[in-house]
């Protein structure tokens, strides 16, 4: 599922939301400043979920 590099930190932040096509995306962020501007911005025109995902495999839904 998730095929994003951690580069030793141990967690990467993900947004999920659907385009304008209906259909599911995700977007992978390293940073969480960055990760929490494209969240901004992309849940003021649709809904948007953003995640957190640790490399032993936990995923937690932080906003």
């Amino acid at each position: 599922m998730l095929s994003a590099d951690f580069a030793g930190r141990g967690f990467i932040f993900s947004v999920h939301f659907k385009d304008i096509y209906g259909e599911e995306q995700e977007l992978f962020e390293r940073k969480e400043y960055e990760a929490r501007k494209l969240f901004k911005i992309l849940n003021r025109q649709r809904k948007a979920e953003l995640f957190i995902h640790y490399s032993n495999g936990y995923s937690k839904k932080i906003a």
